[in-house]
C-alpha cells in the first residue's frame, strides 16, 4: 500500500482481509468435516459414535450390518467389549446420527439404563 494513502483505508482493508481469512477457514473446516464423516462409513460398517478416553484410547460404537458393537480402541489393539442388540441401543434420530449431533453419552446412558433394569430384575429373583 502506498505510504501517502488514507490511514483509515489501510485499517479497513486489513480488517476486511482478516474477515475474509476467518470466513474462508470456517467454510474450509466445515467442508473437511463433512468429508471426514463420509470416511467413517463403509458399505456395511458405520462408526455410530466415539468417546475419547485419553490421547490415544477411545470407546466407539460400531454398526456392522444390523448389529452393534461397543469397542475399546488403543494404538496396538481393538477389543470387543460387548455386542449390543437393537433393543439395547436407542438411536435418537437417524438424521442426528448421520449429522453427528447425537452424543455418545446419550447412547451410554440408554445402554446403562437397559442393563440396570435387567440386573435389577435378576436381583429380585
Amino acid at each position: 500500500m502506498p505510504s501517502g494513502g488514507d490511514p483509515w483505508l489501510s485499517v479497513i482493508l486489513a480488517v476486511l482481509a482478516f474477515v475474509i481469512v476467518i470466513a474462508g477457514a470456517y467454510y474450509a473446516t466445515r467442508f473437511i468435516s463433512k468429508k471426514s464423516i463420509g470416511l467413517s462409513r463403509g458399505r456395511y460398517i458405520e462408526i455410530i459414535d466415539r468417546a475419547v478416553l485419553s490421547n490415544d484410547k477411545w470407546l466407539c460404537i460400531v454398526k456392522v450390518g444390523e448389529r452393534y458393537y461397543l469397542l475399546s480402541v488403543a494404538p496396538s489393539s481393538v477389543s470387543l467389549i460387548i455386542e449390543l442388540t437393537a433393543d439395547q441401543i436407542t438411536l435418537i434420530d437417524k438424521s442426528d446420527v448421520q449429522e453427528g449431533n447425537a452424543s455418545f453419552a446419550t447412547y451410554i446412558q440408554a445402554f446403562m439404563k437397559k442393563i440396570g433394569n435387567k440386573t435389577d430384575e435378576t436381583d429380585k429373583s
